[in-house]
């Protein structure tokens, strides 16, 4: 009789990107694939890494996404991890996952807690650890804040973001020689008169490209024309994390104090140039927003894979119009993931059903329809504003 052999995963995790790190989750790896490899009863179903990523909420580790996705198909029977805490520190998103995954027959065990999922009171030993580790990773943001605000009233950034046309040094931001010279003639092209688009097409006809190698984008070039960095000023705490569990990012409008450190480095853009540019880009606004109606599905369709809002694509080939709904993470390839194009025509039919609507009403589904969760297998859950959900599958021939 051939036993069949139990097809063993591991997960692995660290949310620091640093040498140390590096070592650390290398040697985690090491561990786990010696530790399947040696049992002659398992089989190896893969050792899955995320480096670099918070353990707080689940949307973001496109290595654990990719693990669970293949353990709901059957292929995973065992998940092996060192710890709670690199499985998951919000309470909420464990219980979920490892319900889900008993659902479907597969384990986890975890190394450090000695705890099973399928033992008798795994999942209460569970809940109790995990509430302790939710709990150290909320008063260690608590304190990762602290260090910020006091570094913001210094007038120090918190990190370095990119910036065209600047070079970081240190805490400093220096002209780029290359680029700099850029961001001024798009700056006094626009306060000109120049379109946008006009801008974007001598930008990508003279080869100028972005800091990843790619061509710029309309929107690129609108938000580099909205940000008074180019002043020569640093504006600090524009966003901040809502809760640090589920790592709600908000643009700060008010909620914080934001700090505005004057010549903070070298302008490339001056004061009358930026104020023409303001001015022409709030005229733009006003008149696109007079003439601006919402479509029914914008803000509505949130993909379950990267947790970003979905866009609307408009094609014409041959004569003729094409319109989908595009993850905007897959759109402009800021992330992994694995989400399906949706077809708009199609969208109103399942929403026209799921309604029980005769025929689509724009109006009437924005009032009844919160969200719609959308899968890479394509499962659409719909969350109703009256607290309801109902789940179905996007099919292209309906």
């Amino acid at each position: 009789m051939i036993r069949k052999l139990k097809r063993v995963a591991a997960y692995c995790r660290v949310s620091v990107e640093s040498e140390l790190m590096q070592s650390s989750i290398t040697n985690q790896i090491a561990h786990f694939t010696n530790k399947i490899n040696d049992n002659p009863l398992w089989q190896n179903a893969g050792v899955f890494a995320d480096y670099g990523i918070s353990g707080t909420n689940t949307k973001n580790r496109p290595q654990f996404n990719r693990m669970i996705a293949l353990a709901l198909q059957g292929k995973i029977d065992l998940i092996l991890a060192k710890s709670i805490q690199r499985f998951a520190r919000n309470t909420v998103d464990l219980l979920a996952t490892i319900r889900q995954l008993k659902e479907h027959n597969v384990e986890v065990f975890f190394e450090k807690e000695n705890i099973s999922t399928f033992s008798h009171d795994g999942e209460l030993m569970l809940s109790i650890m995990a509430s302790f580790a939710q709990e150290e990773s909320r008063s260690i943001s608590d304190n990762v804040r602290w260090g910020i605000k006091k570094r913001f009233e210094q007038g120090i950034p918190n990190g370095r973001n990119p910036v065209f046309g600047y070079d970081w040094k240190g805490d400093d931001l220096v002209v780029n020689e290359n680029e700099g010279w850029i961001v001024t003639k798009m700056f006094q092209d626009y306060a000109n008169g120049m379109r946008v688009r006009d801008i974007l097409e001598w930008m990508n006809q003279t080869g100028v490209k972005t800091r990843k190698g790619n061509k710029f984008q309309a929107a690129t070039i609108k938000a580099i024309l909205r940000n008074p960095t180019y002043t020569g000023v640093l504006l600090l705490c524009k966003e901040y994390v809502g809760d640090p569990i589920v790592h709600d990012r908000h643009k700060n409008q008010g909620e914080l104090p934001q700090y505005l450190v004057e010549g903070h480095h070298e302008p490339l853009v001056d004061e009358e140039t930026w104020q023409k540019a303001q001015e022409r880009t709030e005229q733009n606004r006003r008149s696109n927003m007079s003439r601006k109606t919402i479509n029914a599905f914008t803000g509505k369709l949130k993909c379950k894979d990267c947790g970003r809002n979905f866009q609307r694509i408009t094609q014409r080939y041959k004569g003729k119009l094409t319109l989908y709904w595009q993850c905007y993470s897959r759109r402009n390839h800021l992330a992994e993931c694995h989400s399906i194009d949706l077809d708009e025509p199609t969208l109103e039919t399942i929403a026209a059903r799921m309604l029980e609507m005769k025929k689509f009403d724009p109006t009437f589904f924005r009032a009844q329809v919160e969200a719609i969760e959308v899968e890479p297998d394509g499962t659409l859950e719909f969350h109703f504003t009256d607290g309801r959900r109902k789940t179905c599958k996007y099919e292209k021939s309906q």
